[in-house]
Protein backbone atom coordinates (compact mmCIF):
# COMPACT_ATOMS: atom_id res chain seq x y z
CA UNK A 1 0.00 0.00 0.00
CA UNK A 2 1.06 3.58 -0.45
CA UNK A 3 2.30 5.35 2.66
CA UNK A 4 -0.88 7.45 2.50
CA UNK A 5 -3.96 5.26 2.12
CA UNK A 6 -7.57 5.36 3.11
CA UNK A 7 -8.69 4.43 6.58
CA UNK A 8 -10.00 0.88 6.57
CA UNK A 9 -8.00 -0.20 3.51
CA UNK A 10 -5.87 -2.65 5.49
CA UNK A 11 -9.01 -4.25 6.94
CA UNK A 12 -10.59 -4.40 3.48
CA UNK A 13 -7.52 -6.13 2.03
CA UNK A 14 -7.48 -8.57 4.95
CA UNK A 15 -11.15 -9.33 4.38
CA UNK A 16 -10.17 -10.44 0.86
CA UNK A 17 -7.88 -13.07 2.33
CA UNK A 18 -4.53 -11.30 2.62
CA UNK A 19 -2.89 -11.81 6.00
CA UNK A 20 -1.96 -8.54 7.70
CA UNK A 21 1.73 -9.53 7.98
CA UNK A 22 1.83 -9.80 4.17
CA UNK A 23 0.70 -6.23 3.59
CA UNK A 24 3.57 -3.90 2.78
CA UNK A 25 3.17 -0.16 3.32
CA UNK A 26 5.80 1.64 1.25
CA UNK A 27 7.87 4.42 2.81
CA UNK A 28 6.79 6.88 0.11
CA UNK A 29 3.39 7.56 -1.35
CA UNK A 30 3.37 5.72 -4.69
CA UNK A 31 4.85 2.46 -5.94
CA UNK A 32 6.44 4.56 -8.67
CA UNK A 33 9.06 5.66 -6.13
CA UNK A 34 10.17 2.01 -6.04
CA UNK A 35 10.66 1.65 -9.78
CA UNK A 36 14.30 1.05 -10.77
CA UNK A 37 16.11 4.39 -10.96
CA UNK A 38 18.05 3.36 -14.07
CA UNK A 39 14.81 2.82 -15.96
CA UNK A 40 13.21 5.98 -14.61
CA UNK A 41 16.28 7.95 -15.73
CA UNK A 42 16.10 6.38 -19.19
CA UNK A 43 12.59 7.80 -19.46
CA UNK A 44 12.88 11.13 -17.60
CA UNK A 45 16.61 11.82 -17.67
CA UNK A 46 18.48 12.63 -14.44
CA UNK A 47 16.11 14.15 -11.92
CA UNK A 48 16.00 15.16 -8.27
CA UNK A 49 12.32 14.60 -7.58
CA UNK A 50 9.56 12.43 -8.96
CA UNK A 51 6.18 14.13 -8.55
CA UNK A 52 2.99 12.10 -8.43
CA UNK A 53 -0.30 13.96 -8.69
CA UNK A 54 -3.45 11.94 -9.19
CA UNK A 55 -2.71 9.74 -12.25
CA UNK A 56 0.33 11.70 -13.48
CA UNK A 57 4.00 11.04 -12.77
CA UNK A 58 6.31 13.94 -13.62
CA UNK A 59 10.05 14.64 -13.60
CA UNK A 60 12.09 17.11 -15.66
CA UNK A 61 8.92 18.50 -17.19
CA UNK A 62 7.99 15.10 -18.65
CA UNK A 63 4.64 13.69 -17.55
CA UNK A 64 3.36 10.18 -18.07
CA UNK A 65 0.16 8.61 -16.82
CA UNK A 66 0.78 5.90 -14.21
CA UNK A 67 -0.33 3.14 -16.58
CA UNK A 68 1.93 4.42 -19.38
CA UNK A 69 4.88 4.58 -17.01
CA UNK A 70 4.27 1.08 -15.66
CA UNK A 71 4.17 -0.31 -19.21
CA UNK A 72 7.48 1.40 -20.00
CA UNK A 73 9.03 0.00 -16.82
CA UNK A 74 7.90 -3.54 -17.66
CA UNK A 75 9.26 -3.26 -21.23
CA UNK A 76 12.70 -2.27 -19.93
CA UNK A 77 12.88 -4.51 -16.86
CA UNK A 78 15.46 -7.31 -17.11
CA UNK A 79 17.22 -9.56 -14.60
CA UNK A 80 20.28 -7.30 -14.57
CA UNK A 81 18.41 -4.09 -13.64
CA UNK A 82 19.15 -3.24 -10.00
CA UNK A 83 16.05 -2.84 -7.87
CA UNK A 84 15.63 -0.13 -5.24
CA UNK A 85 16.61 -1.30 -1.73
CA UNK A 86 13.11 -1.00 -0.32
CA UNK A 87 11.61 -3.11 -3.10
CA UNK A 88 14.39 -5.68 -2.85
CA UNK A 89 14.33 -6.01 0.93
CA UNK A 90 10.64 -5.65 1.69
CA UNK A 91 9.16 -7.55 -1.25
CA UNK A 92 11.60 -9.53 -3.38
CA UNK A 93 13.48 -11.18 -0.50
CA UNK A 94 10.18 -12.19 1.08
CA UNK A 95 8.97 -13.67 -2.20
CA UNK A 96 12.28 -15.52 -2.67
CA UNK A 97 11.91 -17.06 0.78
CA UNK A 98 8.43 -18.30 -0.10
CA UNK A 99 9.23 -19.54 -3.61
CA UNK A 100 12.68 -21.02 -3.16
Amino acid sequence: LDSVHGQGLVDAVCSMGVRKENIIVWDKNGIEHNYPSTILESIYGKFDKLTIEEDNVTANGITLRKKELSLEIVKKLTDDVPLPDELEKRLMQRLDAIIY
